[in-house]
């Protein structure tokens, strides 16, 4: 079963399409990732391009022709929106029996899906896997990224 993309972004369009799947699976395999296979990116970058744009980000061409998208606090706080608001339910309703044993596991999840979707920060200084909702928290507003390679985690 497939855990999701790994999205290569980065600041710099000329830091892309540094990693492919069998990079991705030397550096990641065994703490995120068992294995990994390169896919075009076309259609991942189109989908993942229309879901921030659904929330608002900013999507537009460099000179160039390359697309680019920023990401507001506005984009921030609409991805986080529901699960902000089923967080403080479950909360407002755990007990110190759930606190203290696996129940704990359904707020972690809404905290952070550490099984989906993630990101490698391309970037010459700041080379680093995050999961999708840690770039989206870390990501830096009104700054402009790019995608490059898209690989499917296993």
């Amino acid at each position: 079963m497939a855990r999701g993309y790994l999205y290569e972004i980065a600041k710099n369009p000329e830091c892309l399409f540094c990693m492919d799947a069998d990079e991705a699976t030397l550096r990641y395999a065994t703490n995120e990732f068992e294995w990994s296979e390169d896919l075009n990116p076309e259609e991942p970058q189109k989908d993942l391009l229309e879901f921030l744009e659904q929330l608002g980000a900013k999507i537009s061409v460099d000179e160039e022709g390359r697309k680019q998208f920023q990401i507001s606090e506005q984009v921030k706080q609409r991805y986080f929106h529901d699960r902000f608001h089923a967080m403080k339910q479950m909360v407002e309703q755990m007990t110190l029996e759930t606190f203290s044993c696996d129940g704990i596991s359904k707020l972690q999840e809404l905290l952070e899906e550490s099984y989906d979707n993630a990101v490698y920060l391309g970037d010459y200084e700041n080379n680093k896997f995050l999961s999708f909702d840690q770039f989206i928290r870390e990501a830096e507003t009104n700054i402009s990224y790019y995608i490059g390679s898209v690989i499917l985690m296993h």
